[in-house]
């Protein structure tokens, strides 16, 4: 009889079981900690002071050197000076709303968020359609689309693919994102690679960025990056 009532509560609590798990979906858990992780890190990493080195390939073989100092803010602004030569040659801003470019003995160039590219730095060689947002988040290596509906795949037993709104975020044993896929139609491809610490933060942040379009590639080289003052 005693044996017979264990059978029927181990049975029974093992039904409720399973039907826990349906609402304790694993799959939702890591995509929660996965969004406030980087929610967290974008506010220590979108405050950064970045010289660098830029060069750009295009599909027709030419190439551009420059160099570049990078301000980000976490509210939504950036500022880029580039330099040729040791001579600022232009200076491009953006507040989330409308962006301009300052050039050296050229007309300024302005350009509203909904209508923002990277067409604005050169109207024959680049283009790639981006945001304010996605542009501070890819210079500091952030998840740049809300996690909503994420889907999760485990690509190796140190990667993990995060897949939302047709882009791919491939993540290390470190939480650092070492790829991202855009497949929305831009057809991107980003790579990061020597991540460092700066300063006292906690995170650390890619020193190298490949980004492949499909009209050209640019690499960026930090030289430098310091936390900036908020």
């Amino acid at each position: 009889m005693i044996k017979t009532i264990l059978i029927i509560l181990i049975l029974t609590t093992s039904s409720i079981g399973s039907e826990v798990k349906k609402f304790f979906n694993p799959r939702t858990i890591i995509v929660d900690e996965i969004d406030k992780f980087f929610k967290v890190r974008s506010k220590f990493t979108h405050n950064l002071k970045l010289k660098s080195k830029v060069k750009y390939v295009f599909n027709d073989g030419k190439n551009f050197k420059f160099k570049k100092e990078f301000e980000l803010s976490e509210k939504n602004t950036i500022k880029i000076k580039i330099y040729k030569f040791g001579i600022k040659i232009a200076e491009f801003y953006s507040n989330g709303v409308e962006a301009k470019l300052k050039r050296l003995f050229k007309d300024d160039r302005v350009r509203l968020e909904e209508n923002l590219n990277l067409s604005i730095f050169s109207k024959k060689r680049l283009d790639l359609p981006i945001k304010t947002n996605e542009l501070i988040q890819i210079i500091s290596s952030n998840i740049f689309t809300p996690l909503q509906s994420a889907k999760i795949v485990q690509e190796s037993e140190k990667l993990l693919s995060i897949s939302e709104d047709e882009i791919d975020f491939i993540l290390n044993s470190s939480m650092e994102i070492e790829k991202i896929i855009i497949r929305d139609g831009r057809n991107t491809y980003i790579e990061y690679s020597d991540y460092r610490d700066v300063g006292n933060s906690t995170y650390r942040i890619p020193f190298n960025i490949y980004l492949k379009s499909e009209n050209f590639s640019m690499m960026i080289n930090h030289q430098s990056a310091i936390v900036a003052n908020k």
